[in-house]
């Protein structure tokens, strides 16, 4: 099976608690052969 997550979490990757708990749950879904794609959803400010 595979699992296609859109994260649009506010902070940066590397700060963001949606991502840490988006990583610890791929680990787990991965298991059985399943595969998994993340892609975070960045807002860009034009001024």
């Amino acid at each position: 099976m595979h699992l296609t997550i859109i994260s649009g979490a506010a902070r940066p990757q590397n700060k963001s608690n949606t991502a840490k708990i988006i990583d610890a749950f791929c680990k787990g879904f991965q298991t059985n052969e399943n595969t998994t794609e993340i892609y975070f959803i960045r807002r860009i400010s034009y001024q």
